[in-house]
């Protein structure tokens, strides 16, 4: 990990690159996962996402857009502690000074954390207990990214991001998304 830290601040440290800070929302399992007793799905979640992105220049119309980034998932119901690393690799398309369309391909980090035990959760007819994992357990999972960003100020742009995950089987398809407020340098 310090290594990585370490890369990082050192590709920061050099001037013939941009790069953005961003901040916003990653919502896992988008219009899929139910989030409440009524059956209603995830539409919008609240888990705070950071990263920092490389934005290189190449000699086509496009930029090599690396980015890594931390989810901290915010998840009450369930009692288990879980986060994601992200790592994506975008090429962008300015389509003018002021949109640029995305795409590419990412790896997730997933890891759950909890201390084993029962919880009592609705299962549509009543209370069920169900067993909670004892441990740490990590998940990697790829991805397609396709997504847009517009700029609102010279250095300041709102992004979206939507990842697929298991784009070819129609069953397992997923589908995960970002949603950014990005600060270049």
């Amino acid at each position: 990990m310090h290594k990585l830290v370490f890369l990082c601040l050192y590709v920061l440290s050099i001037n013939s690159f941009a790069y953005s800070l961003n901040v916003g929302t990653y919502v896992p399992y988008a219009f899929e996962a139910q989030d409440e007793n009524a059956g209603n799905t995830t539409t919008l979640a609240l888990n705070p996402v950071f990263s920092v992105a490389g934005l290189f220049s190449t000699p086509w119309s496009f930029y090599f857009n690396p980015e890594i980034g931390y989810v901290h998932h915010r998840n009450t119901s369930d009692e288990i502690e879980k986060s994601t690393l992200l790592l994506l690799y975008s090429l962008t398309f300015p389509m003018n000074s002021s949109f640029i369309l995305r795409s590419g391909l990412g790896t997730s980090w997933i890891t759950t954390k909890s201390d084993g035990g029962v919880i009592y959760l609705n299962n549509g007819a009543g209370m069920s207990a169900f067993a909670k994992p004892d441990g740490s357990t990590t998940t990697y999972v790829s991805h397609l990214t396709f997504g847009a960003e517009m700029f609102v100020k010279s250095q300041q742009a709102i992004r979206f991001d939507l990842q697929v995950m298991a784009p070819i089987d129609s069953e397992r398809r997923q589908y995960n998304y970002l949603l950014t407020f990005n600060f270049y340098r």
